[in-house]
């Protein structure tokens, strides 16, 4: 059973000493929704070139959304928590 987060538990002024939790459930989340946008896209009947530029729209989005959120020294930890996710 997943656990969620609301966003008044995340705007709570409770000092936070670690913050991997959040950061990391935040870079599942929108790895899971940068998935969706990218099988959503395969299956649209547009040209080729067309999802090609969008594609790499998405790619370029993914990558500079997640890149602050998990650093390689916390990769195993992250890895650990969310396997479905981790990098080949």
């Amino acid at each position: 059973m997943k656990k969620y987060v609301l966003f008044s538990d995340l705007i709570n002024p409770r000092p936070m000493r670690d913050t991997s939790e959040i950061r990391f459930q935040l870079h599942h989340e929108l790895n899971q929704c940068y998935q969706k946008l990218f099988d959503s896209l395969a299956t649209m009947q547009i040209k080729e070139g067309d999802a090609a530029t969008v594609a790499q729209l998405l790619l370029n989005s993914r990558l500079d959304a997640l890149k602050h959120l998990v650093s390689e020294a916390e990769r195993p930890a992250y890895d650990a928590r969310y396997p479905e996710d981790a990098e080949d």
